[in-house]
């Protein structure tokens, strides 16, 4: 008889997740600026919920061979558009810094909520 396997990964990306992004709103830097810090934590946060989907996929031992193969396929796929857009994002924020002309302490203040 074979169980099935659920698992939720809602609250791995949770976990994954700032709780807010109160801290992104509170600092003094251009609006602009702001927007791409948020959509990097979100594509952050979607990546890791990726990679978690990704090990339990790999570990279900419910699946078929065939079937654990195609979903890994698409998960992979998931990935490799979000890293993509990380990238293109990462890009925007270095861009979009050195046309705001942003003070010293702003360029910290970036990099500490890029690490938040």
């Amino acid at each position: 008889m074979r169980e099935d396997i659920r698992v939720s990964l809602t609250d791995l990306g949770k976990a994954s997740k700032p709780r807010s992004n109160d801290d992104i709103d509170e600092s003094d830097l251009p609006d602009g600026i702001k927007e791409l810090l948020k959509m990097i934590r979100e594509l952050k946060a979607q990546i890791a919920e990726r990679q978690a989907e990704l090990e339990a996929i790999a570990a279900d031992q419910g699946l078929d061979e065939e079937a654990r193969l195609q979903r890994l396929d698409e998960v992979r796929a998931q990935l490799e558009s979000l890293r993509s857009a990380l990238s293109s994002a990462n890009l925007n924020l270095a861009r979009m810094m050195r046309e705001s002309n942003l003070s010293e302490e702003q360029s910290i203040e970036v990099g500490r909520l890029l690490m938040a």
